[in-house]
């Protein structure tokens, strides 16, 4: 299985192995988003008043639908978890905003390392861009 790989510091983007994949529909990018920073559970419900607070019932859980079904198709069937009341984020999928927690929160000499290994990253990136 490839690991898919979101990045929410800067402009959104999203990797599937080697490939750069689309998620273009806003409200995923938003859904994709929550779950990274969060890293909890959420119940379909505050999702659904959380992204479609406007729309009726029905189609806000429709919406829903939609938007995991473009989600699972550009990063994979497993990025997202479902059971019957709530969404999560799988633990495999990598993010650069648990990255960065994981950073803030070790040690000193931790930090450092992690903090020169995350700049080769971002430069190989920059690099990739240009």
């Amino acid at each position: 299985m490839t690991t898919p790989r979101l990045f929410f510091l800067g402009k959104p983007h999203f990797e599937l192995g080697k490939r750069t994949v689309e998620v273009s529909a806003a409200k995923a990018v938003a859904l994709l988003g929550y779950l990274a920073a969060t890293r909890e559970p959420q119940t379909r419900e505050h999702l659904l008043g959380l992204l479609w607070a406007e729309s009726a019932d029905d189609a806000a859980r429709k919406n829903l639908r939609n938007t995991l079904w473009a989600i699972r198709k550009s990063l994979g069937e497993d990025a997202v978890l479902a059971d019957d009341d709530r969404l999560a984020m799988n633990e495999n999928v990598w993010t650069d905003v648990y990255e960065f927690e994981q950073i803030a929160d070790s040690d000193n000499q931790s930090r450092q390392s992690k903090i020169e290994n995350l700049k080769l990253k971002i430069q190989n990136c920059i690099r990739l861009l240009c």
